[in-house]
């Protein structure tokens, strides 16, 4: 909520905006607190997009520290908004560093209300143009780090601010969905949902997102798919980037079948309309030939629009490829020059790349000094390769004084952030020979990370170290829920080793009609074993 402010009195005037920040919204509700007259007064002239009197002033503060308030704006606990109505006590106080006096106001409105669309018998939701949607979506891709670079808190900042300045408010609400961890989708969702509701396009997509995204940014199947997959289709029905976004769906079978040709439909109307990161996945698809005819040359193509655009993650596809010569010749230092540019703009991928070709003396100097600065650069920013290549470096001294407490943080970090087949294959590394290994407890850890990680044959793993205990205590409960979610996810041997427990009723009840029907899924899925069991 922005206030311009003018001042009262026949003083100088002068204007700031002050924003009014709504999480502490619960907490006065609870305190029950009412306005006093004497600060109404203060707040006289104020001009505002909603009428001043559906404001409440909360208290009236003669002096504070500047530790516990910040002259004319928040307070330091960024609960209050501090309207400061004289231009004297103004200058005073950015002179000495204190407040007074001033009044604080609020409005106190449950947020479905605060912040849903202003509108006259359901008119259609305020106009904001093409090119601040896309500003805004992207600052709301990297909020919730849907597969993005992470931008600074100053670029997010100043995209939800530019977009509530220009009428969106779902965007003057940003402020609520922060919490001291990090964003909240599900928060988020609360403002945009009923948005999508009356027509609009984003507010579809993000309240998709939260019915299938967790508070990582990661893909969680347990949560509303379905649900998800219905506000994609309305969403596409919309405009283009609901058409991106249900792309990514049918792509990865989420809410409905799998369907590329269809995602490959969706995502090339997304990037002609201009939508950069349909561009990027529609790219990405056409270089390895899913559903399509593999073209690099095309995919080529597609990135630099993209990265022309100011898409960090299409200038690293295409910095590699010209890495790599991947259809096109090959150009290291071009190639050098995008990665670094999209390092720089905190594509942690590309960070991890430019330490490869660091470290390979490719396009640049060999320097495993700067190839372990780099992929410490990529790890920080979340990116599970950069983990990866973080733990060899540590391991095998490269750049680095060896050091194997810290390699063991680095794979740990890399599971956490999601480099889930990584995860694994360090779990199968120490499980060793049936469990055989000398560090069959840290394997079972692996394997738990990466089943979380929505990874079905890693959930197939654990369920065999709970199924032996071997690392973990015996739990034969434990064993068959995580064969379970492995074949629901896929893993045709968590689906072989599921219908063993119904075989024997092993941590389930007995029944030979789901072990043979469990099997006959695992046969299916290449499971030759399992084949063998239900002829």
């Amino acid at each position: 909520m922005q206030l311009g402010l003018t001042s009262v009195g026949g003083e100088a005037s002068w204007a700031r905006r002050i924003q009014f920040d709504a999480p502490v919204h619960y907490a006065l509700e609870a305190a029950d607190l009412q306005p006093t007259e004497s600060c109404v007064g203060r707040l006289e002239g104020a001009v505002a997009r909603t009428p001043i009197d559906q404001f409440y002033v909360i208290k009236e503060v003669l002096a504070a520290e500047v530790d516990a308030q910040d002259c004319g704006s928040l307070d330091a606990r960024g609960r209050f908004a501090v309207v400061n109505a004289n231009v004297a006590v103004e200058k005073a106080c950015i002179a000495t560093e204190t407040v007074a006096p001033v009044a604080v106001a609020y409005r106190i409105l449950p947020l479905a209300d605060l912040f849903a669309p202003s509108s006259a018998g359901g008119a259609a939701v305020e106009a904001i143009s093409p090119a601040e949607t896309d500003t805004l979506f992207q600052a709301l891709h990297s909020e919730f780090r849907i597969g993005t670079a992470r931008q600074s808190e100053w670029e997010l900042a100043s995209a939800y601010r530019d977009a509530c300045d220009v009428g969106y408010s779902p965007a003057c609400a940003y402020p609520t969905w922060q919490r001291s961890d990090g964003p909240d989708l599900a928060r988020a969702a609360v403002m945009f949902e009923p948005r999508c509701d009356l027509g609009d396009e984003l507010g579809c997509v993000i309240a998709s997102w939260a019915r299938m995204y967790d508070g990582r940014g990661q893909l969680d199947r347990k949560l509303d798919p379905v649900g998800a997959h219905r506000l994609a289709t309305k969403a596409c029905d919309l405009g283009p980037l609901g058409c991106w976004h249900l792309g990514n769906m049918e792509a990865a079978a989420i809410g409905t079948d799998k369907d590329l040709f269809s995602a490959l439909t969706h995502w090339r109307e997304a990037c002609d309309a201009g939508i950069t990161v349909a561009c990027t996945d529609l790219g990405l698809f056409i270089a390895s030939g899913a559903g399509t005819t593999p073209d690099p040359a095309r995919a080529n193509r597609l990135y630099e629009r993209a990265c022309t655009a100011g898409l960090p993650v299409a200038c690293t596809n295409l910095g590699q490829h010209l890495m790599d010569g991947t259809g096109l010749p090959a150009d290291p230092d071009r190639g050098v020059l995008l990665l670094g540019e999209a390092c720089a703009e905190g594509e942690q991928t590309a960070c991890s790349n430019l330490g490869a070709a660091a470290s390979k003396g490719l396009g640049m100097a060999q320097s495993h000094q700067q190839a372990f600065a780099l992929y410490k650069q990529a790890c920080d920013l979340g990116g599970g390769m950069g983990c990866q290549n973080l733990a060899t470096a540590y391991r095998d001294g490269l750049g680095t004084a060896q050091d194997m407490v810290k390699a063991v943080a680095a794979q740990r970090r890399a599971c956490l952030v999601g480099n889930v087949q990584y995860c694994n294959d360090i779990g199968v590394e120490f499980w060793g020979a049936d469990g055989s290994g000398p560090h069959a407890a840290e394997a079972a850890w692996y394997f738990e990370a990466a089943c979380s990680w929505g990874l079905g044959q890693a959930c197939g793993n654990a369920g065999l170290a709970y199924n032996k205990g071997v690392g973990v205590a015996l739990d034969p409960s434990r064993a068959a829920s995580l064969y379970a979610e492995g074949c629901e996810l896929g893993a045709p041997l968590s689906c072989g080793w599921l219908g063993d427990c119904y075989s024997s009723g092993f941590g389930v009840k007995r029944s030979k009609s789901k072990a043979r029907s469990y099997w006959r899924t695992a046969c299916d899925g290449g499971d030759v074993r399992a084949c063998g069991l239900v002829r």
